[in-house]
Formats: structure tokens, C-alpha cells, sequence
């Protein structure tokens, strides 16, 4: 009895379809890793270079990456503690400078939570409605 190659996983009773999504699934979260790295890389170039939007490219890519990678969390925390180390700098323009930045971050921080809450406040909203009643 011969085998089928290795190559062609589709079995005889998967639809076309089914194959794609299976393949889709399968490749989806290599490509979404390859991806968003790479438009972050683009935006970190494009934060020295007139061209490109870096801010964009940079946002673009931890969407497709995701705020839970390890070290987009990594360099988000000692992010943080620079801020920290920066506003309790000894020399008051530093110091100022870094409070600023800090309080920034602060609000960037709270801003993203509240509309987080917003957003999941919403899908429970539209979840109800589309419930049957009985």
C-alpha cells in the first residue's frame, strides 16, 4: 500500500476549503510574528527617517505581535523604570523632564485601560441584545 507524501496533508474526505483554513490556521501565527516584528523595525527606521510614519509602523506591529509578548512586556517594564530612575534624577531640569515623560506615560497607561473597559463593556452590550428571548 503506498503512503501519500508528507507534503500533502489534505486528506480524501477534507473539503478545498477546510484545507485552506487548515493551512491558514496553521501558517497565520508564524506570519503574524514575521510581520508585526518586521513593521516594528520599519518604525523603529522610521523614527530617524522623514519617509516612513515610525509611530504607525511601530503601533502596527505590536498590534500584529501582541502587548503579551515577553519582550515587548520586557521592554515596556524597564521602559517604566528608566521613567522612574529619570524623574528622580538629582538635577532639576532631568528631574522635571522625567516627571513629565512619567505622568505621560501615566495617562497614555489610564487612557488605554478605560477604553479597554469601554470596548469590553460594549461587546457584553452587543452580546445581550443578540441573545434570544425566551
Amino acid at each position: 500500500m503506498a503512503r501519500k507524501p508528507l507534503s500533502n496533508r489534505r486528506s480524501s474526505n477534507m473539503s478545498f476549503q477546510a484545507y485552506v483554513i487548515y493551512i491558514w490556521r496553521s501558517v497565520w501565527p508564524i506570519a503574524r510574528q514575521v510581520l508585526g516584528w518586521f513593521f516594528i523595525f520599519l518604525g523603529i527606521i522610521g523614527l530617524f527617517l522623514p519617509l516612513l510614519q515610525g509611530v504607525l509602523f511601530i503601533v502596527i506591529g505590536i498590534a500584529l505581535v501582541g502587548r503579551r509578548n515577553w519582550l515587548l512586556r520586557w521592554i515596556v517594564v524597564h521602559l517604566k523604570l528608566l521613567l522612574r530612575r529619570w524623574a528622580s534624577h538629582p538635577t532639576p531640569s532631568f528631574a522635571f523632564l522625567g516627571r513629565l515623560a512619567m505622568r505621560g506615560q501615566q495617562r497614555l497607561s489610564m487612557q488605554r485601560r478605560r477604553l479597554a473597559i469601554h470596548w469590553r463593556a460594549r461587546q457584553a452590550r452587543r452580546h445581550t441584545q443578540r441573545l434570544p428571548k425566551t
